[in-house]
């Protein structure tokens, strides 16, 4: 989505879902982020996204969940 001239935003949602053959367990894993980018000229840009992590692995005997929060900033130059 532009916001204005030089600000875009950028939904993002990532779903994984992995079967391990050695123990037959099950992972799923969503990742939903907002990054914001910044382009100041044609030749830089200048992005942070931030977002959520969750996933869970069923195990044979129980069930692992891993939570999370992350904030990637960064920029892009051509030369």
């Amino acid at each position: 989505f532009s916001i204005g001239e030089r600000w875009w935003l950028y939904p993002r949602l990532r779903l994984d879902q992995r079967t391990f053959d050695e123990t037959d367990d099950t992972q799923w894993s969503t990742r939903p982020s907002m990054r914001l980018d910044f382009r100041g000229s044609a030749r830089m840009r200048f992005e942070v996204e931030a977002g959520y992590w969750w996933s869970e692995r069923e195990l044979t005997s129980s069930n692992l969940d891993i939570t999370g929060l992350f904030v990637r900033a960064g920029y892009h130059a051509s030369f």
